[in-house]
């Protein structure tokens, strides 16, 4: 998963990334390896119902 993360950010060297935002839960692990590559900051979000928390 680590290499793919990387190969993601080897596809475009040219982006000013400052930081991710991810709000599907499935695609997490991804997003984590690929802010790693690039050294940005991550944010997750998660939706919930309306009167839960």
């Amino acid at each position: 998963m680590k290499a793919i993360g990387q190969m993601f950010v080897n596809t475009d060297k040219r982006s000013s990334i400052s930081k991710a935002v991810t709000i599907e839960p499935s695609g997490g692990s991804l997003s984590v390896y690929i802010t790693e590559a690039i050294s940005v900051p991550i944010i997750f979000g998660k939706k919930y119902k309306h009167g839960e928390g």
